[in-house]
């Protein structure tokens, strides 16, 4: 691999600041939750989104036109409705993540718990993305604005001898809705696994992943 540079995106963020926005033309109203109530988290919150959701730390449970985000920083529930779900669609969980900074230092320790209700049947996505942004706005008085620098990297070539990575076969595992995830990753004995799902061992002092079905990306 050889050294390289290039743009990023970074998200910054001003929390009960002086940070101001770029300006931005005139748009559509943004969806909003029809009743939300944010509470400082109480316990572990090592609780899963349960119903069709994501887990890990803003996890909780989800239901049509209802969402409950456990357990969460500012940071979870920025990367929540500004990356994952941006646009209200969900988006490639491996896709780069843009650097988040500025804002107050308990964006990252401090833990909430967000419930709330919208108008109808409003989709997972419309829910964690769109509206979620709106509430964050409105209850932390968030400001966002998005920035391209020149960040180092590493440019990856293939070697001399070629690509030695094995083709995924068609069949080999079972692709994700990332719209609409199951409810468990965990796959009976025998069964194939979800494409994208794997995880990290080791083998003597060596780290080992096992991931089926990812792009190179």
């Amino acid at each position: 691999m050889t050294r390289a540079a290039i743009a990023a995106l970074a998200l910054v963020l001003g929390v009960l600041s002086a940070l101001q926005s770029q300006a931005q033309s005139p748009t559509a109203p943004s969806p909003k939750f029809e009743v939300a109530s944010i509470r400082p988290c109480v316990g572990a919150g090592s609780e899963g989104l349960k119903g069709g959701g994501t887990g890990g730390p803003g996890g909780g449970s989800v239901s049509p036109g209802r969402v409950r985000f456990a357990c969460g920083s500012l940071v979870n529930f920025i990367q929540r409705a500004y990356v994952t779900f941006a646009n209200g669609r969900s988006n490639s969980p491996w896709a780069s993540s843009p650097q988040i900074e500025g804002g107050p230092a308990w964006k990252n320790s401090e833990r909430y718990t967000i419930s709330a209700k919208a108008e109808g049947n409003a989709s997972l996505e419309m829910m964690s993305g769109p509206m979620l942004q709106a509430l964050l706005e409105d209850r932390f008085k968030l400001k966002i604005r998005h920035e391209t620098r020149e960040v180092p990297a590493y440019a990856l070539t293939v070697a001399k001898s070629g690509l030695k990575l094995p083709r995924v076969q068609e069949g080999n595992c079972i692709p994700i809705d990332r719209s609409h995830p199951p409810a468990t990753l965990v796959t009976a004995p025998g069964q194939k696994p979800f494409c994208g799902n794997g995880g990290f061992g080791r083998k003597g002092n060596l780290a080992v992943a096992n991931i089926p079905g990812i792009s190179l990306d």
